[in-house]
């Protein structure tokens, strides 16, 4: 894909147990895309999540940005994007709202005041001003998720990858989080068994099933074609 900021060609990973988790992936995502990942449990969603952080490293060639992801280019590569978990509570782990959220801008040892203004900026881009003092494991779940977010966007990702972003919210939260997530300019990648959150934001899908990438394209297309759903395990 002609600029593209991912490319990913025939990428494979195998688990320690020798299960072969993905196989000869290929696709690109362009600037402000925003992709959707889709397929039954295990079809390797998460995996390839992992993948792109350089988390999980398998066989096969993955670029960001035109940087093959490897050891010389991992610090660089993670300071462009973000990775906002299914389970907030895996990314909250200070004692205030503000901890967390600072604690990435800290990291990258910017000047007090420069910190304090990218909280306050990310608190505001996902609806929680005046959050700051909050302990973050009193809020509710979809709170949670915010800060979670917010926590990524303080340290202005230009991507963006998600795993099941909507997984434990109720209706109205997820309406709230579809919105905020459609309102942000960035590259994304979602990995989700919500077909609705897919139909309202992305632009491409990716079927994934059995490690195997089997379709992508516009999500008009599959999401309304009941025999594919149903072949696909969707």
């Amino acid at each position: 894909m002609e600029n593209s900021i991912i490319e990913v060609r025939d990428y494979s990973y195998t688990y320690p147990d020798g299960r072969l988790a993905l196989d000869r992936i290929s696709f690109s995502v362009g600037e402000y895309e925003c992709i959707g990942i889709i397929g039954p449990n295990g079809a390797g969603k998460t995996t390839l999540l992992l993948s792109l952080l350089g988390i999980f490293r398998g066989r096969g060639e993955i670029k960001i940005k035109g940087m093959s992801l490897d050891r010389k280019s991992m610090r660089k590569v993670r300071q462009i994007m973000g990775f906002v978990f299914q389970d907030p509570d895996t990314q909250l782990f200070s004692p205030t709202v503000y901890e967390d959220v600072a604690f990435g801008p800290i990291n990258m040892e910017l000047p007090l005041c420069e910190v304090k203004e990218r909280v306050k900026t990310a608190l505001s881009l996902v609806g929680l001003p005046g959050f700051s003092d909050r302990i973050s494991h009193h809020l509710s779940i979809g709170e949670k998720k915010r800060v979670a977010l917010a926590s990524i966007l303080s340290m202005d990702p230009e991507i963006l990858l998600f795993d099941e972003p909507l997984s434990g919210l109720d209706p109205r939260g997820k309406r709230l989080f579809t919105k905020l997530l459609g309102n942000m300019k960035k590259t994304k990648i979602i990995a989700t068994h919500d077909l609705l959150l897919v139909e309202s934001l992305c632009d491409r899908v990716l079927v994934l099933k059995d490690g195997k990438l089997l379709w992508q394209g516009p999500p008009s297309y599959i999401l309304h074609n009941e025999y594919i759903l149903e072949k696909y395990g969707l």
